[in-house]
């Protein structure tokens, strides 16, 4: 696999868990990272710390993806300090309400979908220009919540239906990455580390979340559902190959897509119905 020269990086919802992981994975591979959150004081001393432990040069600002104004501001102020992007990493997502939906506030169903789904409309649009100017732009977007998996979180009642959303916004938009000579590819962690992700279904209660997710919430905040996302990382590293373009348009995880089965499907011209969203193989469905 021939690597590409992209080096510079923009991670939203970069200043914790998920974001922050694969941060500073892309810093100890040398490239420039730039990352916002919604709280100034964590993103610009996380941005700190990436120089500080990996020598690269990072930027924080603090901004909401569901502002676009926010978002412009981030995208320009980014590029001023870093220069212009290559790989835009839409990570920023809330859990959003979990119970019945006669119980739930529709204001909170509308603002879970203006973080996750508006927020990565206005995070690949603010940063499209400086994507376009790339020589081989990538952009990942993060899946999850059972998405094309045999068990969706089912209390989420924003959540799920919000990612499945942002895997489609990704099959939509991928003739215009095409034209770039890049590509845009849905990504599920296929794992989990321990963050306060979940938070909402412990404040919500066993009664109001269920028992599964509940004590999966437990479990994963108490660090003990998981601790790598080395699967995830592997997956991100193919993806920024001239290999990983073949993958645009598609939806993948970590978990259930190795890099190694990949590679075998570009050198064997992969069916192009392989990793869509509406999947009729049925392979992604089935547990390992």
């Amino acid at each position: 696999m021939t690597e590409l020269k992209a080096k510079v990086v923009a991670i939203t919802g970069g200043g914790s868990g998920v974001g922050l992981h694969t941060a500073r994975h892309f810093a100890s591979l040398g490239w420039q990272v730039s990352i916002c959150g919604r709280n100034r004081k964590v993103v610009e001393g996380e941005a700190s710390r990436l120089e500080q432990d990996f020598g690269i040069r990072s930027f924080g600002c603090c901004a909401d993806v569901s502002s676009q104004e926010e978002i412009i501001d981030y995208a320009k102020k980014s590029t001023g300090i870093l220069g212009p992007i290559d790989t835009l990493i839409c990570n920023a997502a809330i859990l959003g309400p979990i119970g019945r939906l006669a119980d739930i506030d529709i204001l909170e169903i509308e603002q879970t979908f203006k973080t996750n789904v508006i927020g990565v409309y206005n995070s690949v649009k603010g940063f499209w220009e400086q994507l376009s100017n790339s020589q081989s732009p990538r952009v990942i977007t993060i899946s999850g919540g059972g998405t094309g998996g045999p068990n969706p979180v089912r209390k989420a009642l924003a959540y799920v239906p919000s990612k499945a959303a942002i895997a489609a916004f990704t099959e939509i938009i991928s003739d215009e990455l095409r034209a770039l000579n890049g590509s845009i590819v849905s990504v599920a962690l296929g794992g989990a580390i321990p963050t306060n992700f979940l938070h909402n279904v412990i404040s919500s209660g066993i009664d109001i979340a269920g028992k599964q997710l509940f004590d999966d919430a437990m479990l994963q905040q108490s660090g003990k559902i998981g601790d790598s996302l080395n699967d995830f990382y592997s997956l991100l590293d193919f993806l920024m190959t001239e290999s990983g373009v073949n993958f645009n348009g598609k939806m993948l995880s970590a978990r259930w897509n190795k890099v190694s089965d990949l590679e075998v499907c570009v050198n064997d011209a992969m069916d192009v119905n392989l990793y869509q969203l509406r999947r009729i193989d049925g392979h992604l469905y089935m547990n390992r």
